[in-house]
C-alpha cells in the first residue's frame, strides 16, 4: 500500500468517527447454486405465498423484483421487522423502471411489498424480471446479465455523517490540507497525481455502498428538500448503487456482472419513522438519479 493512500485512509478514519450511526453494510454475491425463494438477494426468483401473484403496473403488468431482504438474515438493527420478507419492485418494461418523480411516494407503477410471516411458497414463479407468456427479458433493468441472482452478506458497521454530507468532498480536502501542508491539494482527483496508484478509488469503500440506514445518496439533489410532504421520510430501508460485482470463480467461468441505474446512478428507497413503525409500506418514497 503506496503512502498517499495510507495518508488518505488516515484522513478517512478521522472523518468517520464524529457523529457516527449504524448502518447495514450489503455485499452482492455469486452464488454457488441456485438460492431459496425466501433468501435474500437482488434479482432472481422471488417469495411469493400461495395465492398470490407478483404485482403489477398501473396497466396491469408484472412487475420485476429488483431486491429482497429475508429480515430474519439481518444483523440486529432497529430498521427492519425481526421477521418476514420485504421486496423491492420495479416496472421492467420502463425506461425509468416505474419511478414518479412528480409524486416519488406513488406506487402505481413500483411496489415494495412485506410478508410478516413466511408460509409455503407458491409453486412455478420463474424469474422475476422475465415475461412469463412470451418467455423473454424487457429492455430495461439494473442487473446485468439480466437473469443473474444475486446473494447478499450483511455486515453492520458504524458510518460518519461527514462521509455523506452535500460537502463532504471539501470537508476531506481542508482536513486533508490540514494534516499535509506540505501536499496541499485543492481537488480530490489531485490525490492520484501525487501517488502511483490509483488512489481516490478506496472512496466507495467508505461512502457509496448498498446499504440499509444511515444517509441515503442523492446523485442530482435530495427531493425531499423541494417537497414540504416528503420531510419526514428520514429512514433509509435501502440504497442501491452502480457498480460491478466481483464474480471469485475466475476464468471461462466469470461473468461481466454489474448493477447500473442509468450512468453509474444510485436508488434510494424512504420511509418515515410512523410508516415504518405501523409496517405500513404503502407509500414509500423511490427515486434514483444518475450523472
Amino acid at each position: 500500500m503506496g503512502k498517499i493512500l495510507d495518508q488518505a485512509r488516515r484522513v478517512m478514519v478521522l472523518l468517520n468517527e464524529g457523529d457516527r450511526s449504524r448502518v447495514i453494510r450489503i455485499t452482492p454475491l455469486i452464488a454457488p447454486g441456485p438460492l431459496s425463494v425466501t433468501s435474500s438477494k437482488f434479482g432472481g426468483v422471488p417469495y411469493l405465498p400461495e395465492g398470490v401473484d407478483a404485482p403489477t403496473n398501473a396497466h396491469g403488468d408484472p412487475l420485476g423484483m429488483i431486491a429482497q431482504i429475508n429480515c430474519a438474515e439481518l444483523p440486529d438493527n432497529d430498521i427492519y421487522p425481526k421477521t418476514g420478507i420485504l421486496q423491492f419492485w420495479l416496472d421492467p418494461t420502463d425506461d425509468l423502471y416505474g419511478a414518479n418523480y412528480d409524486n416519488p411516494i406513488a406506487q402505481d407503477n413500483n411496489r415494495v411489498m412485506y410478508y410478516p410471516e413466511i408460509g409455503a411458497p407458491k409453486s412455478s414463479v420463474g424469474l422475476a424480471q422475465v415475461d412469463q407468456e412470451k418467455g423473454e427479458f424487457p429492455g430495461y433493468w439494473p442487473i446485468s446479465p439480466l437473469d443473474m441472482e444475486l446473494a447478499l452478506g450483511f455486515e453492520a458497521i458504524e458510518q460518519g455523517e461527514a462521509v455523506l454530507s452535500d460537502d463532504f468532498f471539501n470537508v476531506f480536502v481542508h482536513q486533508w490540507n490540514s494534516l499535509y501542508p506540505d501536499q496541499t491539494i485543492e481537488e480530490l482527483d489531485e490525490l492520484d497525481d501525487l501517488s502511483d496508484e490509483l488512489v481516490t478509488d478506496f472512496f466507495d469503500d467508505f461512502a457509496e455502498f448498498h446499504k440499509i440506514g444511515g444517509k441515503p445518496i442523492f446523485v442530482q439533489g435530495d427531493p425531499r428538500d423541494v417537497r414540504d410532504n416528503l420531510k419526514n421520510y428520514t429512514v433509509d430501508l435501502l440504497t442501491i448503487v452502480s457498480g460491478d460485482v466481483h464474480d471469485p470463480r475466475g476464468g471461462e467461468d466469470s461473468r461481466n456482472i454489474e448493477i447500473m441505474w442509468g450512468d453509474m446512478g444510485t436508488a434510494n428507497w424512504l420511509i418515515t419513522p410512523e410508516q415504518l413503525a405501523a409496517r405500513d409500506f404503502s407509500q414509500v418514497l423511490f427515486e434514483w438519479s444518475c450523472g
